[in-house]
């Protein structure tokens, strides 16, 4: 059964008992998103920790997190919070509009960089040779960190700020260093992986720095629209798992013919 509790205000669901210890990093990690998130409609409302993928969903149309109960850890929840600043980056009205765009075109000009072979590291364990574009795979937690698993920033700009904000928030020291073997690799990673440094430090404060050119607007645009928003949780289950999440997150939806009977005391015979 879940394990519902809130702690500091935000709201968790655990599948089963879990070591709450790490739970207080990730109630702050969803409060720096939200603190970037001015627009109520796009914070994330809560975190659900379950036998799932860890991602971004929406549930009863605001972004929940989910995390798999396996890899329950900071960076994992940086970059599935990451993912709702960029949805509200992407969607929302109240955002800084250069936000976006300037995102898309730092990922378009690093995918264009040099293809390199290297080691991903994927959670079912081991490594496994893949090759990416240079200026995607320094963003990569293969490359940054010894321990954390393989992501996926090379799928698309929304992908790409998810592992880079995770990288850049977590691990700094490391994000450089991978900027570094890689420039080595490819010198045309050393400009943009510059000015994304520059731009996740302009986004914590609520700036954007300097405009795109007309060209590179229109292009980060262009592809923008082509980035999909999550997923409706509800859409993803059956009406029974439907009902037991809503319990889950609400009680008070459960009348008194849904709920237990409580055992009958008898006294000895």
């Amino acid at each position: 059964m879940f394990d519902q509790f809130t702690l500091e205000g935000e709201f968790f669901a655990t599948l089963e008992a879990l070591d709450r210890a790490v739970l207080p990093g990730i109630v702050k990690v969803i409060e720096d998103a939200n603190a970037l998130i001015t627009d109520p409609a796009f914070k994330i409302a809560g975190c659900a920790i379950t036998n799932t993928t860890s991602r971004l969903v929406y549930y009863q149309k605001k972004p929940l997190l989910l995390l798999d109960m396996t890899h329950v850890d900071v960076e994992t929840a940086v970059h599935e919070a990451s993912h709702a600043v960029f949805l509200y980056y992407m969607k929302s009205g109240k955002a800084p509009a250069a936000a976006a765009p300037k995102i898309v075109d730092l990922y378009l000009r690093l995918a264009a960089t040099k293809d390199v072979e290297d080691e991903e590291r994927p959670s079912s364990g081991g490594v496994r040779k893949a090759s990416h574009p240079a200026g995607l795979w320094m963003v990569d937690p293969s490359q940054w960190s010894k321990t954390f698993t393989s992501e996926h920033p090379w799928d698309d700009a929304d992908e790409f700020f998810a592992s880079a904000r995770a990288a850049w928030l977590t691990d700094r020291k490391g994000l450089r260093s991978a900027i570094d073997k890689f420039t080595r690799l490819d010198p045309a990673v050393k400009a943009p992986a510059a000015e994304l440094l520059e731009l996740l430090n302009n986004l914590a404060g609520g700036k954007t720095g300097k405009a795109l050119s007309t060209t590179a607007e229109t292009k980060a645009r262009a592809e923008l629209a082509g980035i999909s928003e999550p997923r409706t949780l509800e859409d993803t289950l059956d009406s029974m798992m439907n009902q037991l999440l809503k319990w889950t997150l609400d009680p008070s939806t459960m009348g008194p013919k849904t709920r237990p009977a409580k055992p009958a005391l008898e006294g000895p015979p």
